[in-house]
């Protein structure tokens, strides 16, 4: 029988708590062998696959695939972006303005991201908070140098959005 030469480590101080709640997650339990496919697989192409999914309708897939991404690469707004989107659409909102507040905590101009919190904040009658997030992505627009570049994964113009964001701040 070994022992190790080094002590167990104990503390007297107490354990820290997060003022962030832990993310439950949606991903199953996964054998070894599942573990290594799913390493093989890049981020991008498993927010492709989740984007797929998502449009086909299989939001339960593509939450769980969005869920790996996130997983994976927990640094990369865009992942964060693409899983609050399908966690949207499938109506938890609550995990959604967490997701997109972590995509924004990672990227402060993340536009598609201040436009769908303004959305939602519209939606739940938070004007206050819809338009700190609208008029934040109005600014970030007018920032860009290319107004007819696509902002989003859809065919959403910077132009465009700009028009819709100015409606939904009612200064048209």
């Amino acid at each position: 029988e070994r022992t190790s030469a080094v002590p167990e480590r104990t503390s007297a101080v107490p354990e820290r708590t997060s003022a962030v709640p832990e993310r439950t997650s949606a991903v199953p339990e996964r054998s070894s062998f599942e573990n290594a496919q799913v390493d093989a697989v890049s981020e991008s192409q498993l927010l492709a696959l989740a984007r797929r999914l998502a449009d086909q309708g299989a939001l339960e897939e593509a939450r769980s695939t969005a869920a790996l991404a996130v997983e994976k690469v927990k640094m990369d707004p865009e992942a964060h972006f693409i899983y609050a989107t399908i966690l949207r659409e499938m109506g938890e909102t609550s995990q959604a303005i967490e997701e997109f507040n972590r995509a924004l905590y990672l990227d402060h101009g993340y536009i598609s991201a201040h436009f769908a919190m303004g959305s939602i904040y519209q939606h739940l009658g938070e004007k206050a908070r819809a338009q700190r997030h609208l008029r934040n992505a109005l600014e970030l627009l007018r920032g860009c140098r290319d107004h007819d570049a696509i902002i989003d994964h859809g065919e959403l113009t910077g132009r465009r959005m700009m028009d819709i964001i100015r409606t939904m701040l009612g200064e048209e």
